[in-house]
């Protein structure tokens, strides 16, 4: 789903016959340029997608290292065990 609003994202911020709005030439005329703000978005969208995927991947791997299963239902198990045996 967030693939499909990057690229959305990305088409609606190009308009041909523009270029990045790095100034040069000392052409300075906003006309001249595409607006910076939907690639600022993607490329946002795209860091915040990849920090949740690697929060969650580290999350998952200390479950497993602690519970040495991804079960939910052998997790519930395992803490409801614990909990007895305290």
């Amino acid at each position: 789903m967030d693939t499909a609003v990057y690229l959305f994202l990305a088409s609606m911020g190009y308009i041909e016959g523009r270029s990045a709005p790095i100034v040069t030439d000392g052409v300075t005329d906003v006309e001249a340029h595409i607006n910076p703000i939907p690639a600022g978005l993607v490329l946002t969208g795209i860091v915040v997608s990849v920090s949740v995927s690697a929060l969650m991947l580290s999350l998952t791997i200390r479950l497993y290292r602690r519970y040495h299963t991804l079960n939910l239902d052998e997790i519930s198990a395992i803490i409801k065990e614990e909990e007895e045996n305290k």
